[in-house]
């Protein structure tokens, strides 16, 4: 029997800041639910921009209460550490893929150093089925499955070794749990790596897999059953796993009918406590075969933050925490048998399932948190409702600091008060840490008055540079010859060439575009393949068969046109008065295009034109007063909103990136206003600015606060 019961929540990850990283992550997201029957079924935030109430656009249906922060700063770490520590939680299980992946090892590194301070732990929910097809982009050299399974001892040995062998791992009774959201390994993979690295633990690995449930809705009722046919839960497999660990409950309702047009499906509370219920029933029954269990609570679910990630639109009715109440009351109503409790989630955003505190909810959820996790444990709550405040007080305070300090003045009296106040939370002492707070909040308040603030507003930029060429490719109507399932010919021309691509079916296809009149065109640019998003294992990186042809007077002409191909993303110089283009090829196998530009000179319109790039100059006598100075700093400016393209704000500086935003095809004059950073820009006696994409913008202008040393 497990006596040390243990309350972890998933931690939700990447999410970046332009200002530390010189990207965002999931803060920003645009895709759309092709099947969806939701009344919106396109989403598009561009965190960059910022609205009337200065808040970014982000990726969420909730909007955090610290804003936009980077999962890569220790501060907003900190924040977060603390405000799970006093709501009774034991530790995070951060979203995890293989040590290819740059930033998520970054991010399980910052994790772990940040919960040693404050005795936290650090575990990982391991996207499995993430590792095979994001390895071939990365790790070509890992071709076959053999390969890459044997490449994945390295990452078992990473896990075991080093996350899980100090304090910070995250455990149950000593074991080092490791969650399997699965879809990734075979049953038999994961049987043969984990007999391959057992030595690399002292105390045996638990490994809890993902539930798995049948479901089914006649219109008036859910019903789940465990699926105990699936590979990882057959009778004779059972004993590999420590036991399966529950998720957001499966939603089956129809939400249409139900009257929710905004979402597809959806679940209720009579349903979420089925799924418990499903899932302690089966553990009851096959207790002598697992180690132990992990039940789950979850606030709700919003998928509107991400259109689902271009999948039928789901939905939880968070309300005023009823869900979540009744999920944990049914979860201590079982206590004796219920091993642990996974909280689903804390910061996913995206999907509308965190705990994190937001401007919509609050800190409900954290103090609902508090009551009944203490009470899982039979602990003593010591939380008070107050001291979930505190945590954001401690990071405003790090964050005013660490700007002084910029500035020039003195801060480590109020730093020593601000870890001295850390501690105290961690151990729940709120009093304690109020005092100190109080004091660093004073000092602070007392330095920050004493600054000098230049203000500097710029009314206009000089234009030294723009750019009449223009794409044409999202007016035209598209075919196609076939098209994979939500890889329509339409994303030819979409804009967007990371995540959406056109892919035929097998055997010579072709794509067609047509314009409602001619025009001349003077250059058509083609980006095929997508290799670690296709179907097919082996779909090659370069097509080898193409032609390209345009429409004339005299019929269909052929601009271009090769048998052995060597370029990945293709730029066809032409001089062609056209109605219509066609792209061909006659590889078996078919083909991949992510995008099709096709350019003309379109004749001076209202604004500058950025597709080769539109250089901008701030004054020289604004550029002076930069100097290297500690800023805040706003741009604003219109862009024209036609298509579906994406267009990019860059300067000289660490993080060059200003913003980069993806457009709604509104057909209308939109007005931007974003931040600018000291580490986008290098100005001293020359500021520049660098629009690039396919839009034209005017009226670009600037407002900065200068921070002195008063």
């Amino acid at each position: 029997m497990i006596t040390d019961k243990k309350v972890f929540a998933e931690y939700h990850n990447p999410r970046y800041t332009r200002e530390r990283d010189g990207e965002l992550g999931n803060w920003a997201y645009a895709n759309e639910s092709k099947d969806s029957k939701a009344v919106v079924k396109r989403c598009n935030y561009n965190a960059d921009l910022i609205d009337s109430k200065g808040r970014n656009q982000l990726a969420a249906v909730n909007y955090p209460i610290v804003g936009m922060q980077s999962q890569n700063d220790p501060d907003y770490i900190e924040y977060q550490i603390l405000l799970a520590k006093l709501a009774y939680i034991d530790g995070f299980m951060t979203d995890f893929r293989h040590l290819e992946d740059e930033a998520g090892v970054t991010q399980l590194e910052l994790l772990r150093e940040v919960a040693k301070k404050y005795k936290f732990e650090i575990g990982v929910d391991w996207c499995d089925a993430q590792i095979f097809y994001s390895l071939k982009k990365v790790r070509p050299d890992l071709d076959t499955r053999e390969k890459q399974i044997e490449y994945c001892k390295n990452i078992f040995r990473y896990l075991l070794r080093r996350v899980y062998q100090d304090e910070t791992g995250a455990n149950i009774d000593g074991h080092p749990v490791i969650l399997l959201f699965g879809d990734g390994f075979s049953f038999e993979e994961y049987r043969r790596l984990k007999k391959d690295t057992a030595e690399y633990t002292e105390k045996e690995p638990w490994y809890f897999r993902r539930t798995m449930m049948d479901c089914a809705y006649d219109g008036k009722t859910v019903t789940y059953s465990f699926d105990e046919k699936h590979e990882y839960f057959t009778q004779e497999h059972r004993r590999e796993i420590a036991g399966p660990f529950g998720w957001v409950p499966f939603r089956l309702r129809d939400a249409v009918a139900d009257g929710k047009p905004y979402w597809d499906v959806y679940a209720n509370e009579e349903d979420c406590l089925k799924y418990l219920e499903t899932l302690r029933s089966h553990v009851k029954e096959n207790r002598d075969n697992y180690q132990a269990w992990i039940s789950v609570v979850t606030p709700g679910m919003d998928q509107r933050g991400c259109a689902a990630w271009g999948r039928p639109i789901t939905y939880i009715e968070r309300g005023n925490g009823e869900i979540y109440r009744a999920m944990w009351e049914d979860n201590l109503g079982h206590c004796e048998e219920t091993d642990a409790i996974f909280i689903a989630g804390w910061n996913d955003f995206n999907e509308g399932h965190e705990i994190e505190p937001t401007v919509e909810n609050g800190y409900r959820e954290l103090e609902l948190t508090a009551e009944y996790s203490a009470r899982f444990k039979g602990a003593e709550q010591k939380t008070k409702p107050e001291d979930f405040r505190l945590p954001e007080q401690l990071f405003a305070l790090r964050k005013r600091a660490a700007k002084l300090s910029a500035i020039g003045y003195a801060t480590d009296d109020v730093q020593d008060w601000l870890d001295s106040a850390a501690l105290r939370l961690a151990e729940r002492d709120g009093g304690a840490a109020r005092l100190l707070l109080e004091r660093a909040q004073e000092a602070v308040t007392d330095l920050w008055n004493k600054k000098q603030t230049v203000k500097v507003a710029i009314p206009a930029f000089e234009v030294v540079q723009s750019s009449e060429r223009v794409d044409i490719a999202g007016l035209a109507k598209i075919t196609a010859s076939s098209a994979l399932p939500n890889c329509e010919g339409e994303r030819i021309v979409d804009g967007e060439r990371a995540r959406s691509f056109w892919q035929s079916e097998e055997g010579a296809a072709e794509a067609t575009l047509v314009w409602t009149e001619s025009c001349k065109i003077n250059s058509v640019k083609l980006f095929t393949g997508w290799t670690e998003r296709a179907d097919k294992p082996n779909w090659p990186m370069i097509p080898q068969a193409l032609t390209v042809e345009c429409r004339t007077e005299d019929g269909w002409v052929t601009i271009w046109s090769t048998e052995s191909n060597t370029k990945q993303d293709i730029e066809i110089s032409c001089s062609q008065t056209t109605d219509a283009l066609r792209i061909s090829s006659r590889d078996p196998i078919g083909l991949v295009l992510r995008g099709v530009e096709v350019l003309t000179e379109n004749g001076r319109q209202e604004g500058i034109g950025c597709y080769d790039g539109a250089v901008f100059r701030m004054p020289e006598t604004y550029a002076l007063q930069f100097g290297g100075r500690v800023f805040d700093g706003y741009l604003t400016f219109q862009y024209w909103d036609g298509g579906f393209g994406t267009f990019e704000v860059t300067s000289a500086g660490k993080f060059p990136t200003v913003c980069r935003i993806t457009m709604d095809d509104t057909h209308t004059w939109q007005s931007a206003k974003v931040r600018v950073y000291p580490s986008n820009t290098a100005w001293e006696k020359q500021a520049e600015l660098l629009f690039r994409g396919n839009v034209r913008v005017k009226d670009v202008a600037a407002e900065f606060d200068i921070y002195e040393k008063g």
